[in-house]
This record gives structure tokens, sequence and C-alpha cells, in this order.
């Protein structure tokens, strides 16, 4: 569910709803598809429809306030902004190059 999904009526039937999805991962690989569902009766249909909204609401005004961003991803770029790669001195190079000549000889 994004803000972007919009429901609508599956064939005219009070029972079902249709919907795109940009992002389908039922296969594994995401693809764009066309989802439906019927249910037994149009007070089941009704509920599902509401509680579809609701999602879709919650997570547009989640977008709006900024706080649709992922905590952990940027838990992950702290810390990838913390390590730090050392370089090694020309003396060190140096050092070990001659050190593996004298064990080829």
């Amino acid at each position: 569910v994004t803000p972007y999904s919009y429901m609508g009526f599956n064939a005219g039937s009070d029972r079902a709803w249709v919907w795109n999805t940009h992002a389908d991962f039922a296969d594994e690989c995401p693809k764009p598809e066309l989802l439906a569902i019927r249910f037994l009766n149009a007070e089941n249909a009704q509920k599902f429809k509401t509680k579809f909204e609701e999602c879709r609401k919650e997570i547009e005004e989640r977008e709006k306030k900024g706080s649709g961003k992922n905590d952990n991803a940027e838990k992950v770029a702290e810390k990838l902004e913390a390590l730090s790669v050392k370089e090694e001195s020309k003396e060190s190079e140096n050092a070990e190059t001659k050190d593996r000549a004298e064990e080829e000889q």
C-alpha cells in the first residue's frame, strides 16, 4: 500500500476490489501488477476497503511529516560514517617488499 494506491470496484461487484501495485514481490522479482480480491459478502468487502484506505492515508501522512524514512538505513549510514580506512605509509610498504624479496632468495 502506497499513498498513490487506488482501489476500485471489480466488474461492478460490491464484494470485489481491484488495485494496482508498482512492485509485487510474489514471484521474488518485483513487477507492477493488477491485484483483485473478492469477499463472501459486501460487508467484509467494505471493511477491507476501509482498512486499506486507513493504511494508505497513514503512510501518506508519515511521508509528509518526513518520518517515512527507514530508521534502520539511517543507523547503518551513521555507522558507515564512523568507519575509516587507514593508509599504510610508504615506509611500511617498502619494508614488506624487502621482506618478501629476502624470503624468495
